[in-house]
């Protein structure tokens, strides 16, 4: 299965740009609040579903998605906004079109994602931010599976793996059902960091899946 992640520039260079990434720095979102948030969204969501189009056309059945579909989502239920009915009908029309071209659509939430973080205002930051992830996903109707799935990182040990790990299971713990049976853990691109063999171990008793980057691995020395 073939795929690509987030950018399409094919469609980026359309006009008017078809683009599933619009977002806007915090004061703006402060002057113009959720709804321009709503108005960014449903224009992401629609846009996603030509580009879900567009690689079923060009047989390209995997995609990971941006974290930026609902831009700010981490300071207002979905719900809430505005347009919500609007979104989720494209959300719905996305999940259908997914189903029906037996596509994947993943995603993999931005840096500061750490549930292993030695920060608690971190951590309950990063709960939050793959539990929106998971509520797109709901949205569209897909399976609460990996196969749509939310992948991070550990990406981080703060001086004791040991501790990282039983803070990343103990973040593990509080996430939604919906929220938890998607969830992936990635093997990082650094010697010092996370590999996969050190994964499995640390994630141990929790039921979520490693996923092996080959491409990171490539960057250590670790056979």
């Amino acid at each position: 299965m073939l795929g690509y992640a987030c950018m399409n520039h094919t469609l980026r260079d359309r006009e008017p740009p078809v683009r599933c990434n619009r977002d806007m720095q915090k004061a703006t979102f402060e002057e113009r609040g959720p709804a321009y948030a709503s108005k960014l969204a449903l224009q992401n969501v629609t846009d996603l579903h030509t580009t879900l189009r567009w690689n079923a056309k060009h047989d390209l059945r995997f995609y990971r998605c941006t974290s930026a579909l609902v831009p700010w989502n981490s300071q207002f239920d979905l719900a809430d906004l505005p347009d919500y009915e609007a979104i989720r009908a494209a959300a719905e029309r996305c999940g259908a079109l997914i189903e029906r071209e037996e596509m994947r659509l993943t995603f993999h939430p931005d840096y500061w994602c750490r549930l292993g973080s030695d920060s608690a205002d971190t951590r309950a930051n990063s709960i939050d931010a793959v539990e929106y992830h998971a509520d797109w996903l709901d949205l569209m109707g897909l399976d609460r599976s990996p196969y749509y799935g939310i992948n991070v990182h550990i990406g981080a040990t703060y001086g004791d793996k040991a501790a990282t790990g039983s803070r990343f299971r103990d973040a593990v713990s509080r996430l939604s059902p919906g929220a938890r049976a998607r969830l992936t853990v990635e093997n990082d691109d650094r010697e010092s960091l996370w590999s996969v063999p050190e994964l499995v171990d640390a994630l141990d008793g929790t039921d979520v899946p490693v996923l092996f980057d080959y491409h990171h691995h490539t960057f250590t020395d670790r056979g």
